[in-house]
């Protein structure tokens, strides 16, 4: 943990100067962790899933319930997957699925819609990276089940009172 005062790329640059050349991040959207050097990237399923259901409840737009089954039926492929084995053919049909999807043409009048539609295109190569590594999971939620702690401290001590505070916290934890 590294203390901060804002979200920036420049604050992963600075406390990590070569990135994370060996290892593959599973991140949010956040541009600052898309820019992060890194020998792969890993988009959080169960935050793009939480987006999809804002549309699918907004608007019952179809797309979006094809998208969130589309990324399901990818996470319960995962946990019937043994990597010794060969299983080309069963990710491969699911990322078709996703291209597919991805290509298709919606005439659905929402901004947030059309950003999130326009980013998975951008990042579609992100989405199922964990389906070819076997400790790579679907979604970050274990990393923020370990920060849980920090942000439960500034909310409680309504943050940290000095910056030397926070480093301080950081250490310890």
């Amino acid at each position: 943990i590294v203390p901060s005062k804002h979200r920036k790329a420049s604050t992963i640059s600075d406390h990590f100067i070569a990135g994370f050349p060996n290892a593959i991040l599973v991140h949010d959207c956040w541009k600052a962790q898309i820019a992060t050097n890194a020998k792969g990237h890993q988009l959080c399923l169960a935050h793009l899933i939480r987006e999809l259901n804002f549309f699918i409840e907004l608007d019952k737009e179809k797309w979006s319930s094809q998208f969130k089954a589309m990324l399901q039926k990818a996470i319960k492929l995962k946990s019937t997957l043994h990597y010794s084995q060969d299983h080309s053919y069963e990710i491969s049909n699911i990322e078709k699925e996703c291209t597919n999807l991805l290509n298709q043409t919606i005439d659905f009048d929402n901004d947030k819609f059309k950003a999130f539609k326009k980013r998975m295109i951008k990042l579609s190569s992100y989405l199922f990276t964990f389906l070819h590594h076997e400790k790579v999971p679907a979604d970050n939620n274990s990393s923020e089940r370990a920060i849980r702690n920090v942000k439960v401290k500034q909310k409680v001590s309504c943050q940290f009172k000095t910056f030397e505070g926070a480093k301080y916290f950081a250490i310890i934890r």
